[in-house]
């Protein structure tokens, strides 16, 4: 049981869902991403708000799924289409109200919805809150069923998908460290309804690499309109600075969490092909985060050296022009890198892979 106190703890909590995922999976992965199970097993999440009653929901660990919801009045509610469990030790289902609703997207959300659906705590809050005195009775085509289908897909995103897909993860856990509702990227919907599409492929690729066997050019064909065509595609943990770059928007408020992602994004590819190319220990560096599915904090010594490479260049210029000159070096030249743990040439040629031509005069 997993409980969400609807305060600052929400980042930390989704993460754990995932942690839990990799636990329950043990050995059944592929390169470090879980691999649901065949058997059925259940996760239940509390949503925790002060003295108000409890919203729970529980989750299908065999598809990552929502599979009910219990409402404040202790009521279980359940989509139509989803099994449910038994009660522990019989083989009766635990009972439960339908809310004529079916777990498709296509029902939960309509297209011309979506540009206005978004996430963040105030909308966890109102999810509880609208779940808290759900109503199945009510017109589906009235205003009140829109506001409980909105906030049932936002609990889905948020407990489900965000287990499932990394770039989702990586998105809310962003969108929650602030107090702002972010709209949901319209790529981010198309890995959300195609997780099916990309398993298959995964386990495509997994299976290829047991076999040593070349990939399906007809499985590959499932996934290449997602940008998928390799193993590696489907897997990599920072796809994610590709899919904000894709769909930039140089319009929104420079202190809303969405421009926060999309500088993080900028600065992961400036780090992975820029200073990579410039300074030989962040190119080890991320040459050895690249190996794994991991993501690994930047060292603070390897952003000192990115934000002081033109005096580094200055300084190995300096020693090229020496050494010309048969003359020793000038001590207020090392006296700009001794800070950062150069005072000779073999240092400096150690740590830069390119030396900026004109380096910028010194302050």
């Amino acid at each position: 049981m997993l409980l969400i106190q609807l305060r600052e703890d929400t980042r930390r909590r989704l993460n754990s869902i995932r942690e839990r995922d990799q636990e329950r999976a043990g050995q059944n992965t592929f390169h470090g991403v879980a691999i649901t199970s065949l058997n059925k097993q259940w996760r239940r999440i509390n949503l925790v708000h002060q003295d108000r009653p409890t919203v729970s929901l529980l989750i299908d660990e065999s598809n990552g799924y929502l599979v009910r919801f219990r409402k404040g009045n202790g009521t279980w509610m359940h989509f139509n289409d989803q099994e449910l469990p038994n009660v522990p030790g019989t083989e009766q289902r635990v009972p439960g109200i339908p809310i004529q609703l079916s777990s498709s997207y296509m029902n939960l959300i309509k297209d011309n919805e979506r540009p206005y659906f978004s996430v963040g705590r105030q909308s966890l809050r109102h999810s509880y809150f609208v779940l808290l005195n759900y109503d199945a009775e009510v017109d589906l085509r009235s205003a009140m069923m829109k506001r409980q289908r909105k906030a049932l897909t936002q609990l889905i995103i948020l407990f489900c998908e965000a287990a499932r897909i990394r770039p989702v993860l990586e998105f809310i856990s962003e969108a929650m460290s602030t107090e702002d509702t972010t709209p949901l990227d319209e790529t981010l919907w198309t890995w959300i309804k195609n997780w099916s599409t990309l398993s298959r492929f995964a386990l495509h690729c997994r299976r290829c690499e047991r076999d040593a066997t070349p990939l399906d050019p007809n499985e590959i064909k499932h996934v290449s309109p997602y940008g998928i065509t390799s193993r590696e595609q489907v897997l990599e943990s920072l796809r994610h600075s590709y899919f904000v770059l894709l769909n930039y928007d140089a319009e929104v408020d420079l202190r809303s969490a969405m421009m926060k992602r999309q500088r993080k994004a900028l600065t992961q590819l400036i780090i992975l092909f820029c200073e990579a190319a410039r300074i030989r220990p962040v190119l080890e560096f991320i040459s050895e985060a690249m190996s794994t599915e991991d993501t690994t904090p930047l060292d603070e010594t390897l952003w000192t050296w990115i934000k002081n490479w033109s005096t580094l260049s200055r300084f190995a210029l300096h020693c090229r022009r020496c050494e010309r000159d048969a003359t020793p070096l000038d001590p207020n030249e090392i006296k700009h890198v001794s800070p950062y743990g150069i005072t000779s040439r073999e240092q400096v040629l150690e740590v830069l892979l390119l030396i900026l031509s004109r380096p910028l005069s010194q302050p």
